[in-house]
């Protein structure tokens, strides 16, 4: 099994600014029983309003204990030099700078959609976990309203640790397929979120696809963006 993570960093500690996200997912090489080979599995989110320092220690213990192969992380004004601390402490990580591809259909944020319609992206959840069942909410309440207002903070976390999974196993980085186009619109809310879902699944029998879907949805994008 792979193990990488992504860390999306808050540039703020204000009770009003986004939180410091930390996402641990694993790559299953041998399946056995409900987890197939190919899964993703979703191992850790750890997450909240976090100083520098606080910030480090944290990514310092993940590291000991989880070893991954590698983080990625955003680097953006001061976060260039919380990922410059962080290598310097013989941490691995991969600094990155989000560009176009973030909208790209192939390898931006919507491409999760792909593995989601796989079920190849596993998020535990248990009633007899509240700290996993409340992060787990959170993430897959910022993929519902996505690409509305804020691009959530485990959301993005998520995204960056598929792509460093990605550029791991196939050696290198991948870069854009496309022109940038605007993200499709998605559902403002969660009330409209769950319209939508129910919605998708009256047409369930009828053989609707989420990924063919998608690509309606970019395609009505890039005729927006000419």
């Amino acid at each position: 099994d792979y193990i990488v993570s992504g860390l999306d960093l808050a540039i703020s500690q204000e009770a009003s600014a986004d939180d410091t996200a930390l996402l641990t997912l694993g790559h299953v090489k041998y399946g056995n029983g409900e987890i197939k080979t190919g899964d993703y599995i979703v191992l850790n989110i750890q997450r909240g309003k976090l100083r520098p320092e606080e910030v480090a220690t944290m990514v310092s213990r993940h590291n000991a204990v989880m070893r991954p192969i590698g983080i990625r992380v955003e680097t953006v004004n001061f976060q260039e030099m919380m990922a410059n601390n962080l290598e310097d402490r013989g941490i691995p990580v991969t600094a990155y700078k989000t560009g176009r591809e973030k909208n790209d259909p192939d390898i931006g944020v919507y491409s999760l959609s792909v593995l989601l319609s796989r079920g190849k992206l596993v998020f535990p959840y248990s009633n007899m976990d509240a700290y996993t069942r409340q992060n787990m909410t959170k993430l897959i309440n910022e993929m519902r309203r996505y690409p509305d207002g804020h691009s959530g903070d485990s959301l993005m976390a998520l995204w960056f640790a598929v792509s460093e999974m990605r550029d791991y196993m196939q050696g290198g980085y991948t870069f854009p397929s496309g022109p940038h186009i605007e993200s499709p619109k998605g559902p403002a809310n969660d009330k409209e979120a769950d319209i939508e879902t129910a919605a998708k699944q009256d047409f369930a029998r009828g053989g609707y696809d989420p990924a063919k879907d998608l690509l309606n949805r970019v395609r009505e994008a890039e005729k927006r963006a000419k």
